[in-house]
């Protein structure tokens, strides 16, 4: 097997004096198993399909302060698991319209992740911390989805409306910065031409109809290795030394309205 980017940017063996041996990565293994149940009538549908999943030897980037305020960035490899269930229905109120929701709640965790800090400064032992994430929620990842929406159709006009809602998550996994969650409006109208003009489509659509600000993830993963004093210590403004700790975070796109006429042969 080639080795991969992480390797041979973390991969390095120690006993080649030259730097240009690569070590082979440990093999990843995935578990991953589902059922689901769906049942339909005339102007209804339901589905649930509960999921697991679980990586094994998967790795992670690690970003570690030092004292002198640089950043080591090292891997490791660890293990999590999923278990979840997803929820679907549809309703079919009028001929046309069609509304659907859709739900995934989940419980994304680190069983088996640890690294030793060393406080930059690998000569000295004495201070070497082992910090562990096990049971730690996975970063970027929230517990809670949801969406819901409508479609509509008459007379050769198309018309949607979708809700996304994303639930709270963690930046990093130390699990100290908390991105809060967000919900984002999607809409569009369109129109089939008929008669000499048959085949002709045109569209417009919008995403984050309302321009909501929303935070996608972490840009700079930093506060894997905060001490506990600045977990532990509240200031003035009622938060924690980690949570206001400077960190860069990734908007979602803001607003954004397209047109475009098709045609279907």
């Amino acid at each position: 097997m080639a080795p991969s980017n992480d390797q041979f940017a973390y991969g390095n063996d120690p006993t080649d004096a030259t730097g240009n041996r690569t070590l082979r990565g440990g093999v990843q293994r995935v578990i991953q198993a589902e059922a689901g149940v769906k049942v339909a009538a005339d102007k209804v549908s339901l589905s649930v399909v509960p999921f697991y999943s679980e990586n094994n030897n998967i790795p992670f980037t690690i970003q570690l302060s030092n004292p002198n305020g640089s950043f080591t960035l090292t891997q490791e490899r660890g293990k999590v698991d999923n278990l979840g269930v997803e929820l679907e229905g549809t309703y079919s109120p009028l001929t046309g319209l069609t509304l659907r929701g859709i739900g995934t709640v989940q419980r994304p965790r680190f069983v088996d992740f640890n690294f030793v800090d060393n406080k930059g400064t690998s000569t000295n032992a004495s201070d070497d911390e082992v910090i562990d994430f096990e049971g730690n929620r996975l970063e970027d990842t929230p517990d809670l989805l949801l969406e819901g929406g409508a479609e509509y159709s008459f007379k050769g006009f198309d018309v949607f409306a979708n809700y996304r809602w994303f639930g709270e998550r963690y930046a990093n996994k130390r699990n100290t910065i908390e991105l809060p969650s967000y919900g984002v409006v999607f809409a569009g109208v369109g129109y089939n031409f008929g008669g000499n003009l048959q085949g002709v489509q045109l569209r417009v659509q919008a995403s984050n109809l309302f321009n909501t600000l929303g935070f996608g993830d972490a840009a700079a993963r930093n506060g894997e290795n905060l001490s506990q004093e600045i977990l532990d210590t509240v200031d003035a403004n009622g938060r924690t030394r980690a949570e206001n700790s400077y960190n860069l975070v990734r908007p979602i796109l803001p607003r954004n309205i397209t047109a475009s006429v098709g045609y279907v042969f």
